[in-house]
């Protein structure tokens, strides 16, 4: 019986040690999760898909109704696998396909596609995107693991 009940201990916890992968979880994965129920787990799915999925754990604070309490309480339960990411590639993609990331605004989008014509139509170099005067170095590390050439 004793035997039994420790088996039984040790199959939950190696249940609760299951880590989920934010980039390729469904909605129903999402809500396993500790306060996680629907709503939460449709915009966790949804932001995902606008970003190009998540390259770190803290992105899921930027959604409206994850604080900082929520996340502590799945942080040890999530993990990001960057290998699976959506690239904008800086030198094909129109403004409206940047804009429609949401680190990306109007403004910035259309001085990429206008700083592309200007090189000729191509950039060789990710790092070209900080001479524009609207992207600072904060900026640009937060959005350049999203950009290809």
């Amino acid at each position: 019986k004793v035997r039994q009940q420790i088996s039984e201990k040790r199959n939950q916890t190696q249940k609760e040690v299951v880590q989920i992968d934010l980039n390729t979880a469904t909605i129903e994965q999402l809500m396993e999760l500790p306060g996680v129920g629907s709503y939460i787990a449709e915009r966790i799915h949804a932001y995902r898909e606008r970003l190009g999925g998540y390259v770190y754990k803290e992105q899921l604070m930027e959604i409206r109704k994850i604080d900082l309490e929520l996340f502590n309480k799945i942080e040890n339960k999530i993990i990001v696998d960057k290998q699976k990411l959506r690239f904008l590639n800086i030198n094909t993609s129109t403004a409206e396909e940047i804009k429609s990331h949401p680190y990306f605004n109007w403004n910035i989008a259309n001085s990429i596609v206008k700083m592309r014509t200007q090189k000729g139509g191509t950039f060789k170099s990710i790092d070209e995107l900080l001479e524009s005067v609207l992207i600072d170095r904060e900026f640009f590390e937060k959005v350049k693991p999203y950009l290809s050439l």
